[in-house]
């Protein structure tokens, strides 16, 4: 789909992508292996396409979710999911874990998509959100997240 929008986003105003991952992208589950991959990849697809378009005005990051039974606060677990919705390949899981992560509905994540795309976000560019996350709280931490460069992918050593 990028393929086919993106030479309509560089013509236009509006030039923001905001890529649907997984909490799952961050966790390893036996028989996920196909779904957490690619979520984990398209997380990084949105950091190449800032890196690959970022002077002709395009933000891209990813929106994700992560279930309230294993949340922390984002700026421990660094985190973002569409949300715990029951799609039909959401059904497959073991019924233990569709009772603890599908608790939400598709308006969670379109109220959340609707909140950040409203206005140009560009500190943004390439980071990874959760669509549970209080958006007020969130952005009052935006400072923190820019300066420590939070909500990415990255091999963390010391």
């Amino acid at each position: 789909m990028t393929r086919s929008f993106l030479p309509l986003l560089l013509k236009g105003s509006g030039k923001t992508i905001l890529n649907i991952s997984s909490g799952g992208a961050h966790a390893v589950v036996p028989g996920a292996s196909a779904y957490q991959m690619t979520k984990l990849a398209l997380i990084r697809f949105s950091e190449f396409i800032n890196a690959e378009y970022q002077e002709q005005g395009i933000v891209a990051f990813s929106l994700q979710y992560v279930p309230p039974a294993a949340s922390v606060s984002f700026i421990e677990l660094d985190e973002s999911h569409p949300g715990g919705v029951p799609t039909d390949v959401a059904r497959c899981m073991p019924q233990a874990m569709q009772d603890l992560w599908l608790k939400d509905s598709p308006e969670l994540a379109a109220h959340t998509i609707v909140y950040l795309t409203q206005k140009r976000q560009e500190w943004l560019r390439g980071r990874y959100l959760d669509v549970t996350w209080d958006m007020d709280e969130f952005f009052a931490k935006k400072e923190e997240i820019v300066e420590k460069d939070l909500l990415r992918v990255r091999l963390a050593v010391k």
